[in-house]
């Protein structure tokens, strides 16, 4: 509250209105920084994920493609058993798409009439989805849902397999 008098400029300020100033400013700085360390959260996640389906696509594309999705499995488990308590339950979503574009043709041995696997590349791709769990502190109360809020990722890589022949 300013006073005019005269030439004379008065500041007179009730008493603790600097104290309700304070608490006020704190209030929003701790929701603001509450809210900062969720989206962190949430990028840390996100990025954790896209890491984790780019590892378990590069592991499933570089053997069989018989046995592409049990090597995906197997990374994800790995990354489950390190634990983390923000960010974590990986999961695989199912299934992991192998498109194949050539391969080997098996051939009839003419001498017992058998058929033979001459061995040779396989060429195409795997796609692997996975899914993470993410239980940010604040930010479900702002948005309305409730931990954990889940992200998912999708990552394609080429098939790098050479079939040994029988």
């Amino acid at each position: 509250m300013t006073i005019f008098s005269g030439d004379k400029l008065s500041c007179r300020r009730r008493p603790g209105a600097s104290l309700v100033e304070v608490t006020c400013g704190s209030v929003v700085l701790i929701f603001v920084v509450l809210i900062l360390i969720d989206l962190g959260i949430l990028i840390y996640g996100a990025s954790l994920n896209d890491s984790v389906c780019r590892d378990a696509a590069r592991k499933s594309a570089s053997g069989s493609p018989a046995n592409a999705e049990s090597r995906a499995r197997l990374l994800i488990d790995q990354m489950n058993s390190r634990g983390g308590g923000l960010v974590s339950h990986f999961s695989l979503v199912p299934p992991v798409v192998t498109e194949i574009t050539s391969q080997p043709k098996l051939r009839r041995n003419p001498e017992n009439d058998e058929l033979l696997n001459p061995g040779g590349l396989v060429t195409g791709s795997v796609t692997v989805t996975t899914q993470v769990e993410v239980t940010p502190f604040a930010l479900p109360y702002i948005i309305g849902r409730r931990p954990p809020l889940t992200l998912q990722s999708r990552q394609t890589f080429p098939i790098s397999y050479v079939m040994p022949p029988n």
